[in-house]
């Protein structure tokens, strides 16, 4: 037997015994586990073990997201990216990335959901759900070059990151709104007193003779109709329309599945499916050939612009002119 094998032989046995080696509370480790607190505290032994072993961390992370241990499972894929930052595994970035888009993680899950540094100095960590959407976007690209399971993790990561950006832009809009709302109350309120001098002085008038009452009536609705009008403006103004300050989503349909931004330049492909001209332009240029959803064969000439989703997305845009800044 040669030492390379004999190694490999002895690093199974190893890892067979300290599979079955009961763990220190006593509780049995062999198989089946039952349940995730077994399967991380067992992974918490092996890693004591094998402390370089991404997949440990890796599979230790998962667990942690599986039972909302958002900080643990975000420390353990840093651990593991950490491990080998030049070529970091898709399951860790991904898992990383999905963590954080849960969110609500800071301190709810222990100590070692807050950073090494915010331990020193006593500050909670502060990590936004937006900083996921890079680490998605680096694992929808990490895909791209998987010989197997590709469409499966691209299709997952697609979803992931669109829900995300959608749920980012509903935010935002809710945040511009309760910002606007206070000012077009405030110059309701002006147009409104000024409204109810200028109809008190048509009413003095035709009191006093100098009017009568149709001439008044008449005055009356014009004064109405250009404050409505003047109102109706500063709306616009301030909020975008009466129609922009009701809630609203971006449709998915006009999301892109790679970057999960507004597709202000849509593609498709043969495969029917479509996407943003940037993001298919950038897999081209990195060598890619492949239909990032189907896997079917693609080229530059194959790309076709889908102008039914161009008028439906410069409908939204029109409709609701805050959209224009998230475009992608």
């Amino acid at each position: 037997m040669s030492m390379d094998r004999l190694e490999w032989f002895m690093r199974s046995a190893d890892r067979l015994t300290a599979w079955h080696r009961p763990v220190p509370d006593g509780a049995a480790i062999g198989r089946p586990l039952l349940g995730m607190e077994q399967k991380l505290t067992h992974s918490k032994w092996r890693q004591e073990a094998y402390p370089e072993e991404i997949k440990l961390y890796t599979n230790r992370a998962l667990c942690n997201l599986k039972t909302g241990r958002m900080g643990k499972c975000v420390d353990d894929c840093e651990t593991a990216i950490s491990l080998a930052p030049d070529a970091p595994t898709l399951k860790s970035v991904y898992l990383k990335g999905k963590a954080i888009a849960l969110g609500g993680w800071s301190l709810r899950d222990g100590p070692s959901s807050v950073s090494r540094e915010s331990i020193d100095s006593g500050l909670a960590v502060d990590i936004s759900k937006a900083d996921a959407l890079p680490l998605l976007r680096h694992a929808m690209k990490m895909a791209f070059s998987l010989s197997s399971g590709a469409s499966q993790w691209v299709s997952q990561i697609s979803e992931l990151g669109i829900s995300l950006r959608i749920e980012l832009w509903r935010e935002q809009e809710e945040a511009r709104r309760a910002e606007a709302q206070p000012l077009t109350g405030h110059a309701r309120r002006l147009f409104q007193a000024d409204m109810r001098e200028q109809v008190s002085n048509v009413e003095s008038l035709r009191n006093a003779g100098a009017l009568d009452d149709a001439e008044a009536e008449a005055q009356v609705a014009e004064i109405r109709r250009v404050y409505s009008n003047k109102m109706s403006d500063i709306a616009v103004a301030l909020t975008g329309g009466e129609l922009t300050m009701q809630p609203v989503d971006i449709p998915e349909a006009l999301c892109c599945p790679i970057s999960f931004e507004l597709m202000v330049d849509p593609v498709v492909l043969p495969s029917g499916v479509t996407y943003a001209r940037a993001s298919i332009d950038e897999l081209l240029a990195m060598g890619g050939s492949q239909d990032p959803m189907t896997r079917e064969p693609i080229s530059a000439a194959s790309i076709t612009p889908n102008f039914a989703v161009r008028h439906l997305v410069d409908w939204f845009v029109d409709t609701f002119p805050w959209a224009s800044e998230l475009g992608g």
